[in-house]
């Protein structure tokens, strides 16, 4: 197998390369990488194991300019990204903030996924296996 060219990953991981935690938003002021191209990239990055995340998030409080109604202070919640120059380990702790490697139970809960819509109806239509409906009382219940 060959290899492929990847910039945006040799932009992020040149930035990481000093050792240094950063935040998403960090990385992106540093390399330039548009915001959905960047979290794209992390994630490709974090599941391969070049870059470990923090385990949890990082929560700061913030002020933030509201126009007419002011300053507003909000919870600016993110996570810290280090280059994986470990190759051997799954987890690191770096000033008391725990690094981990990619892990489904890592995944944010903070966002569930949305039921579909047909796999609510297949859900219903498999559990009551000995009735017929209409598609109005499927949708009633």
């Amino acid at each position: 197998m060959g290899s492929f060219w990847h910039p945006t990953e040799d932009k992020v991981i040149g930035c990481l390369a000093d050792g240094l935690p950063r935040s998403a938003y960090q990385i992106g002021l540093e390399t330039g990488i548009e915001a959905q191209a960047l979290w794209s990239c992390l994630g490709r990055c974090w599941k391969k194991g070049l870059v470990l995340r923090s385990e949890k998030p990082i929560i700061e409080k913030v002020k933030v300019f509201r126009g007419r109604t002011g300053l507003k202070e909000i919870n600016k919640t993110y996570y810290l990204y280090i280059y994986n120059s470990f190759k051997n380990q799954n987890e690191v702790v770096i000033n008391g903030v725990r690094f981990v490697s990619w892990d489904e139970k890592y995944l944010d809960k903070r966002r569930p996924k949305p039921e579909n819509k047909a796999r609510l109806i297949l859900k219903f239509l498999s559990e009551n296996q000995d009735k017929a409906f209409y598609s109005k009382e499927i949708l009633k219940q």
